[in-house]
C-alpha cells in the first residue's frame, strides 16, 4: 500500500494517469478498501449482534407494551438465521438478535489448513450480509402477520412498504465465558422494567409474557424419527433436527457458570440437560416445529 504522502498524490484531482490505467486504479482501490475490512481471529469465539434501526418510531401505532405479531416475526427470523448461517445459539430480545459462534481451535502452529470463521472472519461481511438478510426476512414475516385492527394508514403503510432495516456489529471475545456473558448481559432486563414501570406504571415481571419478560432462545434439537430405508425398505430410526425455542429465567434452570456456558456453546438445546429439555414450547411455533424435516450431517 502507498503511504499517505503519495496516496494524497496518486488521488490528486489533476492526476489524470490514474483514472486511465485500470489496473493501478483497481489496485489503489482495493487496498483502500482493505484497510478497514478488519478480520475476526479464528481461534475466538465470536458474537453478531443485529439491531433494529430506529424501531420506536417502526413501532409507532402498534399494541403497547409489546405486540407478539412483531416478536413472532422477530423469533421466525432468528430460525432462518440459525439455519442459514449455523450459531450454536440465537438469543432474540426486544428488536435485537445475537448470534453466538465457537472458535476453531487449531493442532499446532502449522496446521494446513486451519477452519476459519465464514466469510473468514471479515468484520464488514458478516455484519453487512447478516443485517441485510435480516431485514428481508423480517419484513416478509411482518407482512404476514393479521394487521386488520390497525386502522391508521401511515402506519399500514409502514408495514407493507418493508421499511424495516438493522444495523450489525460482529466482535471476538477471549472465551466461551466470554460468549456466554454477553448474551447473560442482554438478558439483564433491569432497565427495561423500570423504563416500563416509571413511563407506563406497568409492572412488566407480572404482567408480560415470558418471551418478554426473559426473551427467546433458538438452538437446533436432535430427535430421532421413525422411518424406511429406501434400500432395504427396513423401519430406522433417522437423527433429525429442527429449531426449538423457549424463554426461560437463566440463573433459575442454569445456576452455575459452567451450565450457563454448556447450553449457549453446544451444538444442541438437548446436549444441555433435562430441565432445559422441558422448556414449553410456545403454541404457536408448534406448526413450524412439528413439520421441520431436517437431515442432521451428523
Amino acid at each position: 500500500m502507498t503511504d499517505i504522502t503519495s496516496e494524497k498524490e496518486l488521488f490528486n484531482i489533476n492526476n489524470d494517469k490514474l483514472l486511465n490505467n485500470e489496473k493501478l486504479l483497481a489496485s489503489e482501490i482495493k487496498n483502500l478498501e482493505a484497510i478497514s475490512d478488519q478480520q475476526l481471529d479464528s481461534s475466538y469465539p465470536f458474537i453478531v449482534r443485529i439491531d433494529g434501526v430506529s424501531f420506536r418510531n417502526y413501532t409507532r401505532g402498534f399494541n403497547k407494551p409489546f405486540d407478539q405479531r412483531m416478536t413472532r416475526a422477530f423469533i421466525r427470523t432468528s430460525a432462518d438465521l440459525l439455519q442459514r448461517f449455523n450459531p450454536l445459539t440465537i438469543f432474540y430480545q426486544s428488536d435485537e438478535i445475537s448470534l453466538v459462534f465457537d472458535g476453531y481451535l487449531t493442532i499446532n502452529a502449522i496446521e494446513k489448513n486451519p477452519r476459519e470463521h465464514m466469510y473468514s472472519g471479515r468484520i464488514q461481511k458478516l455484519v453487512s450480509v447478516l443485517a441485510s438478510y435480516t431485514a428481508a426476512k423480517f419484513n416478509k414475516y411482518i407482512n404476514e402477520e393479521d394487521w386488520s385492527d390497525i386502522e391508521n394508514e401511515h402506519v399500514r403503510e409502514r408495514l407493507i412498504s418493508h421499511s424495516a432495516y438493522f444495523d450489525g456489529r460482529a466482535f471476538s471475545v477471549p472465551n466461551q465465558f466470554a460468549a456466554m456473558a454477553s448474551i447473560y448481559w442482554r438478558k439483564n432486563t433491569y432497565e427495561l422494567r423500570e423504563l416500563l414501570r416509571t413511563e407506563k406504571n406497568w409492572d412488566m415481571l407480572n404482567e408480560a409474557p415470558k418471551n418478554i419478560i426473559y426473551g427467546t432462545f433458538l438452538k437446533k434439537e436432535l430427535y430421532d424419527l421413525e422411518c424406511i430405508d429406501r434400500k432395504t425398505q427396513q423401519s430406522i430410526i433417522a437423527k433429525r433436527s429442527r429449531i426449538r425455542i423457549g424463554s426461560f429465567e437463566m440463573n433459575k434452570l442454569l445456576p452455575t457458570n459452567e451450565e450457563k456456558i454448556k447450553f449457549i456453546m453446544s451444538k444442541y438445546w438437548n446436549d444441555s440437560n433435562t430441565i432445559i429439555d422441558n422448556i414449553e414450547i410456545p403454541n404457536w411455533w408448534m406448526k413450524y416445529y412439528q413439520k421441520q424435516d431436517i437431515l442432521t450431517t451428523d
